[in-house]
């Protein structure tokens, strides 16, 4: 009778701190979204009747110029004044609602 209580009593023990053991907590995954681009579009004509078309990307400094068959990205560069936009053939630069386009340092668009 003793053998069977002392058995009944270390089942009970084992039971008792099998629920208590180490729970594996789950660390919840932080998911931050991703913010868009901050895109902006704007399409100019000139009193020759050429239509610039433009798309500036002010998340990457950099813009998308459309003019006749040319489609160009351009890369910001730093202005005190205005904004100013260039790669190796096209510079592009607006101040005070002038707009230049220039191509290879000729002007090929130019709006007053």
């Amino acid at each position: 009778m003793r053998f069977i209580f002392l058995i009944i009593m270390i089942l009970m023990v084992l039971f008792m701190t099998a629920c208590h053991g180490t729970h594996h907590s789950v660390t919840p995954q932080v998911i931050h979204a991703i913010p868009a681009d901050e895109m902006v579009k704007a399409v100019v004509n000139n009193a020759q009747g050429d239509t610039l078309r433009m798309v500036f990307n002010n998340t990457k400094h950099n813009a998308v110029i459309m003019f006749h068959k040319d489609t160009v990205l351009l890369q910001q560069d730093t202005t005190a004044s205005g904004i100013h936009y260039s790669n190796t053939r096209f510079d592009y630069r607006e101040w005070h609602g002038e707009i230049v386009l220039k191509k290879d340092a000729r002007i090929v668009f130019h709006r007053p």
